[in-house]
């Protein structure tokens, strides 16, 4: 009897020990499914964008025009699947008719409908330090005014913190010259005085412009 009841109580030992060790041991986990770049690049968060690229600019009411190479910088955040909110600084060195640099900062608010596709609209101030020809002289204009901002591009993800892609991008300029009085804005004849005085040129320039780009982006 002893025999039989000490047997059983080895056993029932036995159990008790292996099931702590078991409860003692690390489970093993299925490890959560990892993003894939495109789905990270969707995840909230920072993000920055450096751009390079040209820029033609295009005078809207007879006043000189230019281009050139154009950098841009927009560090932002995405707020959600669909919706990001940024700040763009823009620079333009500027030749052609119109020599000089041209430079805006915009506010700005993009739609991602599918991938890296985005579509961005913005509202800031603008400006323009750069010199001129006009019909038969010469004008200078060191001005600011507001800026509107249209932008659509295209993200490539390479991985899961850097993606790049092209950018296309319209503004619209409105820059206000000093008074032509002011000596921020000159006039010289060239060669001889002429018998007529050339149009001035208006003291509020419009331009529109048009900007080709790459897109490199990190976050």
């Amino acid at each position: 009897m002893w025999g039989r009841g000490s047997v059983a109580l080895a056993c029932l030992i036995t159990l008790l020990a292996g099931a702590n060790a078991a409860a003692d041991s690390p489970i093993d986990r299925i490890s959560e499914q990892l993003l894939s770049a495109g789905e990270a690049w969707q995840q909230p968060g920072f993000r920055i964008q450096l751009r390079v690229g040209t820029e033609d600019l295009i005078g809207l009411n007879t006043v000189p025009e230019g281009g050139g190479i154009s950098l841009s910088a927009e560090p932002g955040v995405r707020l959600s699947r669909w919706f990001s909110l940024s700040a763009t600084l823009h620079y333009t060195i500027l030749s052609g008719e119109l020599e000089g640099l041209r430079w805006s900062g915009t506010g700005d608010v993009s739609f991602h409908p599918a991938g890296g596709l985005f579509v961005a609209a913005g509202f800031g101030y603008a400006g323009i330090m750069a010199d001129g020809s006009y019909d038969q002289g010469y004008v200078s204009c060191t001005g600011s005014g507001l800026a509107t901002v249209g932008r659509l591009g295209w993200l490539i993800p390479l991985g899961d913190v850097f993606a790049m892609g092209p950018v296309v991008q319209a503004d619209l300029q409105w820059t206000r010259c000093p008074d032509r009085s002011d000596s921020d804005v000159g006039y010289m004849e060239t060669d001889f005085p002429p018998r007529w005085e050339p149009p001035r040129p208006p003291t509020t320039w419009r331009h529109r412009s048009l900007h080709f780009a790459w897109s490199f982006a990190w976050r």
